[in-house]
């Protein structure tokens, strides 16, 4: 079984991010970061959506 990680979308555009290892100061950088898709500010942007794992997604490990 796949480890799970946390996944954020994108209010905006809905782009996700999978993020391993979730910890405050991970948690921060999430939240000030833009989205690299469509260029969204990170305040109040990302809304937490799900576990998942992008290896069992997607077939390809890119995880943020």
């Amino acid at each position: 079984m796949k480890k799970n990680q946390v996944v954020f979308r994108c209010r905006k555009c809905e782009h996700i991010l999978f993020v391993d290892n979730i910890c405050i100061s991970r948690l921060k950088g999430i939240m000030s970061l833009d989205c690299p898709n469509c260029g969204e500010e990170g305040y109040e942007n990302w809304i937490l959506s799900k576990l998942g794992n992008y290896e069992e997604e997607y077939g390809v490990k890119e995880v943020w």
